[in-house]
């Protein structure tokens, strides 16, 4: 599972904290707007190869949670 929070907007820019197995001692950072354009502010140590981070972008993308969701869970496999 990836745990993620909302940090901020910044000019249609959505900032997401997110945690690998929930693990808040190893946050990464990622970012997206509304034309599905992404980011990475800092991958988390746990997150090898990426996968947590894309995890929490293809929900968004895909639609199945708006952009603004202040927190979730999100199941991995």
């Amino acid at each position: 599972m990836v745990a993620y929070e909302l940090q901020k907007v910044e000019n249609g820019t959505y900032y997401y904290n997110y945690y690998p197995d929930g693990d808040k001692s190893a946050p990464g950072c990622i970012t997206m707007d509304a034309e599905d354009n992404r980011g990475i502010v800092k991958i988390s140590d746990e997150d090898v190869k990426n996968i947590y981070a894309g995890r929490v972008w293809r929900e968004f993308a895909l639609g199945h949670t708006p952009l603004g969701q202040p927190s979730g869970e999100l199941i991995m496999f």
